[in-house]
C-alpha cells in the first residue's frame, strides 16, 4: 500500500455510503432482512 494508492482511496471513504436496496426488496418480496444487531 503506498502514499499514492492511499491518496487516491481516501476520498472515497469521507462521506458515508448509502445503499438503496429498492430494487433487491421489488425482486426478492419474501425476503426476510436481518437488522444489525440482530
Amino acid at each position: 500500500f503506498t502514499v499514492k494508492e492511499a491518496s487516491e482511496l481516501l476520498p472515497r471513504y469521507r462521506d458515508d455510503n448509502s445503499f438503496d436496496s429498492t430494487k433487491f426488496a421489488n425482486r426478492f418480496p419474501d425476503f426476510t432482512v436481518t437488522t444489525y444487531r440482530q
